[in-house]
């Protein structure tokens, strides 16, 4: 139990420190074919992937009010993210 608290405890490190990034393209991605068709806002991705990571980490680390938070900000940017529409209804209705 130590080990994933400390796991989600480096998870949600990582999603606070990053949330504000400045982010730009590296030309070696493989994923760079798709940023150029779809002009992605790279800045406003590594938002939604901090929060869900926060999230994620929140929820691991039994902080229900926190995780709704950070799924809900999510949300707020990305209205068809299923990860954070899955994740934000286990938080709402806990099992156990």
């Amino acid at each position: 139990m130590e080990s994933a608290q400390r796991i989600f405890k480096k998870l949600l490190d990582y999603g606070l420190d990053h949330l504000n990034d400045a982010v730009k393209i590296d030309y070696f991605a493989v994923s760079l074919p798709d940023l150029l068709i779809f002009e992605d806002d790279l800045e406003l991705r590594n938002k939604i992937h901090c929060h869900f990571l926060q999230g994620l980490a929140y929820l691991g680390l039994e902080r229900y009010e926190m995780a709704e938070k950070a799924f809900s900000a999510v949300l707020m940017l990305d209205a068809g993210h299923m990860g954070a529409k899955i994740h934000l209804d286990m938080v709402k209705r806990p099992t156990g």
